[in-house]
């Protein structure tokens, strides 16, 4: 997937009122509409969130690698990571990655 930035946009960008773009390396990968609740400020904070999905993904597939050896017995503790996991497990499936 690779690295992706948010930065503003250009005129062209501009004139479809997403003044914030996300890119990987020189490739568009989206935009960020301005004309939402919070204005400007909640664009930028969009495109902000959507440039680290990549590096969150990575850092959850991690994870979820790490906590299956994790306690998954029927104690309270055991339960709760059996949760996490798959909330973990059904983020990553959404995500578009495979098992």
């Amino acid at each position: 997937m690779g690295r992706w930035m948010s930065a503003p946009t250009g005129d062209t960008m501009q004139s479809y009122s997403q003044p914030y773009g996300i890119a990987n390396g020189k490739q568009l990968v989206a935009g960020c509409f301005g004309d939402v609740a919070g204005g400007p400020e909640q664009a930028k904070a969009n495109a902000k969130a959507i440039a680290a999905l990549p590096e969150l993904l990575e850092a959850l597939e991690m994870l979820h690698f790490r906590a299956c050896s994790l306690d998954q017995s029927a104690t309270h503790e055991g339960l709760q990571n059996c949760e996490a996991l798959a909330k973990a497990r059904a983020a990553l499936l959404a995500a578009g990655y495979t098992e």
